[in-house]
Order: C-alpha cells, then structure tokens, then sequence
C-alpha cells in the first residue's frame, strides 16, 4: 500500500505533462483564445502561443520543484510526499476552474510544482524496498509515470473527433467536449487523495533510514518488521544501518549523534562543497549530464505534442489522436518488460541498449526528413521513429534513470544531489518544450535532427562514462 500511495504521484506527473496533448485544441475553442482570428478556429497565433505557455509552465513549475526537493526532504519523505499532494490538488483546481488563460497558467505553474518534487517517490520506494529488489520497485516510478500518460491519451480518445480549425466549415462545441478536457486535467486530484488517505491511515510511518538518521533506530525496526516481516528484520536492519553508516563525514564530525544501536547520524553535505570534492565530483558531473541529454533527446516534446506531429504527419484526421494513443501504449509495454529484467541486466547494460535504439531509429527519420519532406516513405520513417526512440527511450532512461539517481551517490550527497539533478532535468524539459511549439512550425527536420544528435551524444556518454550500480553497496560505483 505504501508503494501505490507512492506512486500517485507518478501518475499525476504523467498526467500533467500529456494532459493537453489532445485536448489544446478543444480548450482553445471553450476559452475563445482565437475568436480575434478570422480563419482559424484553434490554431491562430493566440492558440499557439498560449499552448505552448500551458506545455511549458508545467515544466518551468517542475524546474522550480526540483529546486525546493532538498529543503522539503528534510521533514522526511512521508512529509513531503503529502505537501507534494496538496499543492497539486491546489494547482488542478485551479486549473479545472479556470475560465480563463491567466488562471489556467498559474494552475499549471503550481501542479507544476508537485511534478518538480516528486523525485521524493522513487526515494521513498528504495527506502522501504527489500534490498535485493530495490531496482524493481524503484522503477515502478517510471511505469507509473507512463501509466498515467496512458491513461490520460486514452480518455482524449474519447473526444471521438478533432477540431475542425477551418471557421468556414461548421464546427459546435458540445457540452461533452467542454465536460471532457477539465475532467482530463482534474484527474491528479483523484489520485492525491488516494495518496493522501492511504497515508494518513494505513502508512503512517517514515522510511526506515530516514528514521535512523533521525537516531530513531527502534522506530525503524518497527518499520522494517512491517515492510519485510521478522524473518528479513535483522538483515535489512542491518543493511540500513551501513547505509547510514557509510554517510559519515569523518569519525570527528560535530555533526554526528549515535543512539544505542551505534546508529550515527550526520548533516548532508551542500552540493556546492561536494563539488569541490575530487571524491564527489566526476559522479555528479555524469549524472548531471545524463540527466540533461534525457530530456533534452526529445521525449517529453514527443509525449506532450504527440498528436500535433502526427497531425503534421497525417493531417487533422482522428486517426492522428489514435496512433498518438498507440504511441504511449507501446512506451508502457517496453516499461513493463524493463521493470522485470532491469535487476537482471543491469543499469547500465540497459542506458547503452536503450540510447542505442533511440540513435538508430531516428537517424533514417531525420535523413528522410532533410533530402525528401513530402516524401510519403519520410512520412511513414518519421512514426516508424517516433516509436522506435520511444521505445529506446523506456528501456533506456526512462526505466533507469531515477533508480540511477537513488544507487549512485553516496548517502551523504543523496539528498542533494538527487534535488540537483532533477533540477537540470526539469530546466532542460523546459527549455526543449519552450521550445518545440516554434521548432515543430519551422521545421520537423530540424526537430528530428536535434534529438538524433543528442541520441548519439547520449550513447556515447553512456559507453565510456557510466559504471555499472547494480548489485552494488549504494554510492559505491565511482
């Protein structure tokens, strides 16, 4: 139960990100953003802009959220989970409410927020996992992420048409298009407060280590003989304990307090001084960078204007909102197959397999693109790549990057480093939706090439730069 309350905040992160991903247009009619424009129904130059704002502001609220993650962590997980939730049912009632631009932007900027944050669950997962199957539930972050995306592309399915953009041609709005798209972006509230109820009744208790840091090492085995049972007590407990343990400082440390279990508990180190550190260094070099290049490949471009690119590819047809469907069905079924074998294969056998299927299915797309655009061949490579990178990409990043996160650094840096990482994540989601509205009507080539390069880019960081963290002790790969 403490892994799916967990995980609602998962699904509300991939709810957030793909909910306009059909429903912009509709929402343009019912807000009016184009009534100014006389040929044009939901695409003038108001829509555009104001659809990439919404896309955007999620990210740039995410980006903020990240930045906050190492302050709110310091109440606990449980804690900041549940802050999490709240801004989130603040921010996607605003959004459900809003009647107009200004209020639906401010919604998102402060879903955003929670989005930004929830770097707190895969955390939380690891820390009340087993330890030999800690990559497997910790990659139900990214499942659950994609669940919602899921989710959330298969109810705009229901629009059962699209927006005819052509004010010559008849076009009504019915009052199940006006229900559908706020009831699209009010979903993250039903899960928050499933969330929110599982945690006020059920997991009242905080993760076993964050309890150990706080020298509560009774408290923890409590905890522990909930999560695992009496069988599995001491051998958790103890491997816990070296976790904490190996977060010392030095032996001399003012920071330090031990309890009678020999628990020793100490302040994490800023990430300005790990930076400084020669020991610290070139592991949050790479991870930042790594973190950069998965968002900056293009996936979060893809996942939120889906179906604008297939409309671009196929036309204003339903069939371009179906296949965008089909599209996130295919990243969840590859998601699946990674939390079973991530485990076994390896995180980093699974980094270079993935960014490699991503590099391959693109290049063909982007050549085709560049020497024949109105080829109808380029059209049918450019989907045959979209899926392609989607599919590396669920392997890939999307299956280890957070697991990765939580293994590599040494606990004295978790907390910080995680936050700092996630943070370069977010700014570089943002700045790559920012974007992509003015990219995708420039060129499509140029979008494709961009993420093709940063695939290859990708590939060859993970060859030659990222070590392996499964099967090892937590922060000692580097």
């Amino acid at each position: 139960m403490s892994i799916v309350a967990a995980c609602c905040g998962a699904m509300n992160f991939g709810i957030h990100t793909v909910s306009f991903n059909a429903s912009r247009d509709f929402a343009a009619v019912d807000l009016k953003w184009c009534d100014d424009d006389n040929a044009k129904r939901a695409t003038c130059d108001t829509a555009v802009k104001y659809g990439g704002m919404l896309s955007s502001f999620v990210f740039l609220g995410a980006t903020l959220g990240a930045g906050l993650t190492s302050v709110i962590v310091k109440f606990g997980r449980r804690k900041a989970l549940l802050f999490i939730h709240l801004l989130n049912i603040v921010g996607t009632i605003l959004c459900v409410a809003a009647q107009e631009f200004v209020t639906l932007l401010i919604g998102r900027l402060i879903a955003g927020l929670g989005v930004g944050m929830s770097v707190v669950v895969p955390l939380y997962i690891s820390e009340i996992s087993p330890t030999k199957s800690r990559g497997f539930y910790s990659s139900f972050y990214q499942f659950f992420i994609v669940f919602g995306q899921l989710v959330t592309n298969s109810l705009q399915l229901l629009y059962f048409r699209v927006v005819e953009d052509d004010k010559t041609k008849e076009f009504v709005l019915s009052t199940t298009d006006m229900f559908l798209w706020r009831f699209i972006i009010g979903l993250p509230i039903l899960f928050s407060l499933i969330s929110i109820t599982i945690f006020m009744t059920v997991s009242r208790f905080e993760t076993p280590r964050q309890l150990m840091v706080e020298g509560k090492s009774d408290e923890a085995k409590k905890v522990l003989t909930i999560l695992h049972g009496e069988e599995e007590l001491q051998s958790e407990f103890e491997s816990v304990l070296n976790d904490v343990e190996s977060s010392k400082v030095s032996d001399a440390s003012p920071n330090m307090v031990e309890d009678g279990d020999g628990v020793v508990a100490s302040k994490q180190l800023g990430l300005i001084k790990c930076m400084s550190s020669p020991k610290y260094f070139k592991v949050i070099v790479i991870t930042l960078v790594i973190s950069s290049l998965s968002q900056l490949s293009g996936i979060n471009v893809l996942m939120a204007n889906a179906t604008r690119l297939f409309f671009s590819i196929l036309g204003r047809v339903y069939l371009a909102t179906t296949v965008s469907s089909m599209f996130t069905m295919v990243n969840l079924i590859t998601t699946i197959v990674a939390v079973f074998i991530i485990d076994k294969v390896g995180r980093r056998k699974l980094l270079i397999v993935g960014t490699v299927i991503m590099s391959l299915f693109m290049i063909p797309a982007s050549i085709s693109l560049i020497a024949y655009p109105e080829h109808q061949t380029t059209q049918i490579l450019c989907i045959i790549g979209a899926v392609g990178f989607c599919i590396g990409f669920s392997i890939g990043f999307g299956s280890v990057l957070w697991v990765y996160f939580v293994e590599v650094y040494p606990p004295e840096i978790k907390d910080y480093s995680v936050s700092a990482a996630t943070l370069i994540n977010w700014i570089s989601g943002f700045a790559i939706v920012l974007a992509s509205d003015a990219m995708l009507s420039y060129s499509k080539a140029l979008v494709y090439s961009i993420f093709t390069v940063v695939c290859v880019v990708s590939t060859v960081v993970c060859v030659l730069f990222v070590k392996e963290t499964s099967g090892m002790a937590i922060g000692k790969a580097y």
